[in-house]
């Protein structure tokens, strides 16, 4: 078993560089990298309880893809493997959202359909973390400070990330369905004046529908931009690396939408622009 290595509460970091008896052990290149962004027995890649009881957790796993190490009676009483404050406790409770909502063969780091799956989780951690600084932050060295800023950083823009590609599948779809209002529309013109004032209607709509989505996206921006910008050089460096996440995870699956979208608005265009011209009298 690893050394007795004890994070200090209230200053939970790991030494990326001088591991000594640090549970996160190791002297390669990535052990440093797992620990600079760790802290305590939880927050970080993997906790203490996988790593200080690898084969008994596998055997578990086997029996329940779900199994919840945080859960455990073995391990959920014994001091060994406690957070050690309040930042470390929500990274409990985040590492027990993963084990139950994850999608089993979907990685939550690096599949879209496993991102969206903890995406609930994801947020509760911010939030967590969020409410130990308001309420305690005062306790905190600087360091650990620091620790939670791009904690809040790289999560948070996960949530963000992840909220922001749903918004912009839930206006693709909108203006989707808009065009296919329109070329309903359309059967019920019986003249050309019909047909002139019906264009000009869905051009008023569509110049709103941009509009307002415009205002919207933009809102949005600047909303995300002020929360990352109150965490320091900490949360920056981890919103990067949080939307940089969500772009691999996401970005195959944004643009297979989008041009499932583009084919099928397409052929609506398609189809409507047959219609119009049978009934400006051309050939159907």
């Amino acid at each position: 078993m690893p050394g007795d290595f004890e994070s200090t509460p209230h200053d939970g970091h790991h030494d990326a560089l001088e591991p000594g008896s640090d549970w996160r052990g190791g002297s390669g290149i990535l052990d440093a990298a797992a620990r600079y962004v760790s802290y305590g027995n939880f927050a970080g890649p993997g906790n203490r309880v996988l790593t200080e009881n690898p084969d008994y957790a596998a055997a578990q796993r086997a029996k329940d893809p779900h199994y919840d190490e945080t859960n455990d009676p073995r391990f959920k009483n014994d001091p060994r493997y406690q957070p050690i404050d309040g930042i470390d406790a929500a990274a409990q409770r985040h590492d027990g959202g993963y084990e139950r909502h994850h999608i089993d063969g979907q990685d939550p780091f690096f599949s879209w359909e496993g991102l969206k799956a903890v995406h609930g989780d994801d947020k509760a951690l911010v939030d967590g973390v969020q409410n130990e600084m308001d309420t305690r932050g005062g306790e905190y060295s600087q360091t650990a400070k620091n620790y939670s800023e791009g904690l809040r950083g790289f999560f948070g823009s996960r949530v963000m990330g992840v909220d922001a590609v749903d918004w912009a599948g839930q206006k693709v779809d909108a203006a989707e369905h808009g065009l296919s209002g329109a070329l309903d529309d359309a059967r019920s013109w019986g003249s050309l004046d019909d047909a002139g004032r019906g264009l000009a209607k869905d051009a008023v709509g569509a110049g709103h529908f941009v509009e307002e989505s415009a205002e919207e996206a933009w809102s949005g921006v600047a909303g995300a931009g002020k929360k990352i910008g109150s965490l320091g050089w900490p949360g920056m460096l981890g919103a990067v690396a949080g939307f940089g996440d969500v772009a691999l995870a996401g970005g195959r699956n944004v643009a297979t939408s989008a041009w499932d979208g583009v084919k099928s608005a397409g052929g609506a265009v398609a189809g409507g622009a047959s219609r119009l011209w049978s009934f400006l009298g051309g050939e159907p």
